[in-house]
């Protein structure tokens, strides 16, 4: 399994933070991860630190390198981890980035072959799945998408790459973070078409693909799953664009919504510094 990650630098000049997204991964039965990011000016060198399953990263598995590396993984049905640290003058150093993983077989559900996800900062929560014969599935910067109008939106957007490109042979699993949320079933979800936010798939109606999104979104792919942390919502899609989840907004005067799902406020949208995209 070939995996591609990528590390895009936010420095300031008292703080070195960096954000980890994940460019792809490859074939069963071989894993071959490379890690790759933008250099700051800030950072000496970085540090890269990989985990299985549930330990904690050992500095045994740190290592010091300068804009990229490469792991050749022994054991390819683990689940593998990853994050960085930048290094900078005086020993300066950046708090781990967002964490990505490349899942291994036993995290893979059936019909698919790759797969990879987000598991801390503002994208905790996210999946994807896919076919190694299909085009690799990545995320561009979640502020290049306009916000949803008239809509609390949920989350980050999530703004799927390689976009336009033509139809997955086999519809691509992405499981979208709901953080705040207690009940998912009440969310909608939007699709973003490169130029308009479209309502894709109603609360009410979870097995209808509306108009809009007609050869976007799978008929009854919808799955939503409260258990997860942060509560998921997964969909199939047979190509790529920009995804969000969330209710639409009352009208000005109205009071607060009806909503029962949301938790506190801040409409289920919380942000990482250390993983801003």
């Amino acid at each position: 399994m070939k995996t591609f990650c990528k590390l895009l630098p936010a420095c300031s000049a008292t703080a070195l933070v960096f954000v980890l997204l994940f460019l792809g991964s490859g074939h069963a039965y071989a894993l071959d991860v490379k890690l790759q990011w933008d250099a700051s000016s800030d950072a000496d060198h970085y540090v890269v630190y990989w985990r299985t399953g549930l330990q904690n990263y050992d500095v045994s598995r740190s290592q010091n390198v300068g804009s990229s590396i490469t792991y050749d993984f022994s054991a390819p049905d683990d689940t593998y981890y990853f994050a960085v640290k930048a290094i900078g003058e005086g020993g300066l150093e950046s708090p781990y980035s967002r964490e990505v993983c490349a899942l291994g077989p036993n995290d893979l559900e059936a019909g698919y072959d790759r797969g990879w996800g987000i598991t801390s900062g503002d994208l905790a929560g996210f999946k994807v799945m896919y076919d190694s014969n299909d085009p690799t599935p990545t995320l561009g910067p979640s502020n290049a998408l306009p916000p949803i109008p008239s809509v609390n939106a949920v989350g980050v957007p999530l703004n799927l790459q390689p976009s336009p490109l033509p139809p997955f042979a086999t519809p691509v699993k992405i499981f979208i973070p709901c953080p705040g949320w207690s009940d998912v079933i009440e969310l909608d979800i939007y699709y973003y078409d490169g130029a308009n936010w479209l309502l894709a798939n109603a609360a009410d109606a979870p097995d209808i693909v509306q108009p809009g999104a007609v050869g976007w979104m799978e008929p009854g792919s919808r799955e939503n799953d409260n258990t997860s942390i942060p509560p998921t919502i997964a969909i199939r899609v047979v190509h790529f664009s920009g995804v969000q989840a969330g209710t639409p907004s009352p009208p000005p005067g109205s009071g607060p919504d009806g909503h029962t799902g949301k938790e506190g406020s801040g409409g289920g949208c919380f942000i990482d510094a250390a993983a801003s995209p």
